[in-house]
C-alpha cells in the first residue's frame, strides 16, 4: 500500500517559525511536521476532493484579489518511488494557464526539487489551497483533517486561525 506524505509547513508561516508538534509521525529535515496517510484514507481523500472542486474559486481570487495573491499557497503532489509527497507552493504566479510557485517544504524523498525551487504546475494538480484574510485562514482542507493527529495545544492554535468553513461564502 502506498503512503501519502503530507507536510504541514503552512503552520510555520502562521506561527512565525516551525512549531514544535509533539504528535506528528516525524518532522522533516527542516523541522516541519510530516504526517503519513495511506492512499485509501477516506477522510484525507474527501478533503483533497473538496479542495480540488473548489480550486477554481481560489484561482479566480488569486487573479483578482491582492490579499489572496500575497498570502495564498497551493499543495501539489510530487511522485517518488514509494508514493507521493504533498507539499506547499507559495509566491504563486499565474500567466494565463501557466502557474508557478516556490516550494515551501524540504522534500523527504527524491522528487526532483529542493526547498525554494520554482515549480511549474497545472491547476488540476492542486490538492489543497489556502489564503489568509483578516486573521482567518480559508481553504486548508487537508490541514483540517490533520488536526486530530497534532498535539492538542498546536491543534488548538491552528483551529483558532482556521475559518469556520473553507470558503468565505460559508460553503464547505
Amino acid at each position: 500500500m502506498r503512503r501519502l506524505v503530507v507536510t504541514l509547513t503552512l503552520a510555520a508561516a502562521l506561527f512565525g517559525g516551525a512549531p514544535a508538534f509533539a504528535q506528528q509521525d516525524q518532522p522533516d529535515r527542516s523541522g516541519d511536521p510530516i504526517i503519513y496517510y495511506d492512499d485509501g484514507h477516506a477522510e484525507m481523500n474527501a478533503a483533497i476532493e473538496a479542495a480540488q472542486k473548489s480550486a477554481p474559486v481560489f484561482l479566480r481570487l488569486l487573479a483578482a484579489d491582492r490579499t489572496v495573491a500575497q498570502t495564498g499557497a497551493v499543495k501539489i503532489g510530487f511522485p517518488h518511488k514509494d508514493g507521493e509527497e504533498y507539499m506547499w507552493l507559495v509566491a504563486l504566479k499565474r500567466d494565463g494557464d501557466k502557474l508557478t510557485g516556490r516550494l515551501d517544504n524540504r522534500p523527504e524523498h527524491d522528487v526532483g526539487y529542493a526547498e525554494g525551487d520554482i515549480v511549474a504546475f497545472d491547476a488540476d494538480q492542486i490538492v489543497d489551497w489556502y489564503y489568509n484574510r483578516d486573521g482567518r485562514m480559508y481553504g486548508s482542507y487537508t490541514t483540517r483533517v490533520m488536526l486530530p493527529r497534532l498535539a492538542p495545544a498546536d491543534a488548538d492554535q491552528l483551529r483558532a486561525l482556521l475559518s469556520d468553513k473553507p470558503l468565505e461564502d460559508g460553503r464547505p
